[in-house]
């Protein structure tokens, strides 16, 4: 999941990723450079940047509303029901354990497209502390594969949680 190389590889709360940045999926067995280059052709960099609590409430809700791309996550748990109307889908969102706090600043990882208001997610510009790492996050899925070269089993746990199951 490129969203946790990229909050493992900026140490952040959380990662945000959007879904039309991977452009491929990695097969079972050993992994190419050539794979690895196949789902993030872009060159795109990791980028850090704080937000608000209520800041990434509003990115959340911006990805269910069907006008925006969806996000891969990583380090939160989003219960949401897609029958509520617009800006009221999402129910609760967990961050490490704890709910998210409205007020609180969270450190997000993202790439350098999201990072730039890409996707018109404004909030990203909108942080505090915004640092672009200069890595491409290419670079760092080859070192996290290098530094889990035992295997890497696939995300199983829900992140998308859907409450009202249609």
């Amino acid at each position: 999941n490129q969203a946790d190389i990229m909050r493992e590889y900026a140490r952040a709360d959380i990662g945000i990723m959007n879904k039309g940045g991977i452009r491929s999926d990695i097969s079972e067995g050993e992994i190419s450079l050539r794979a690895l280059y196949s789902v993030s052709p872009f060159g795109n960099t990791i980028c850090s940047v704080k937000l608000t609590g209520a800041q990434i409430l509003s990115l959340l809700e911006k990805a269910l509303d069907g006008k925006h791309t969806t996000f891969e996550i990583s380090g939160m748990k989003v219960t949401y029901d897609p029958d509520k109307p617009a800006g009221s889908k999402i129910m609760e969102v967990v961050i490490s354990g704890s709910k998210l706090e409205r007020n609180r600043l969270y450190s997000v990882a993202t790439n350098s497209f999201l990072f730039a208001g890409g996707d018109a997610y404004r909030e990203f510009v909108e942080g505090l502390e915004g640092y672009d790492s200069g890595r491409t996050l290419l670079e760092a899925e080859v070192e996290f594969f290098e530094k889990h070269s035992g295997g890497v089993a696939p995300v199983s746990e829900e992140r998308w949680i859907l409450r009202n199951k249609r």
